[in-house]
């Protein structure tokens, strides 16, 4: 879980703004957090709360923390998505009906 966490945009990001912000990233619990907060923006979202207290922490906006989980949150489930045989059989068959295929 670690290593799928921390090989991500996100996570290196978010180093950097911890070590922006003063914070020592080798220590056991920042390190600890930050893989936390890693695991659950990508898999689930921050909730607005979060985000705030997050941003807050870090001197960035709320906007400027949720765009750098975003994208790569939205990208992570397609390919998971894709390998599961009955989507993967859908996927084909709209790619058929597409005239993509």
């Amino acid at each position: 879980m670690a290593n799928e966490t921390t090989n991500t945009a996100f996570y290196r990001w978010l180093v950097a703004r911890c070590r922006s912000a003063g914070y020592d990233t080798g220590h056991l619990e920042t390190h600890t957090e930050i893989i936390m907060i890693t695991s659950v923006a990508l898999s689930e979202g921050l909730t607005p709360e979060a985000t705030g207290h997050i941003a807050d922490a870090l001197g960035v906006t709320s906007r400027e923390l949720t765009r750098a989980y975003l994208g790569e949150m939205r990208q992570k489930p397609i390919p998971e998505l894709l390998t599961h045989p009955d989507l993967a059989a859908l996927d084909a068959h709209l790619n058929e009906i597409a005239g993509t295929g």
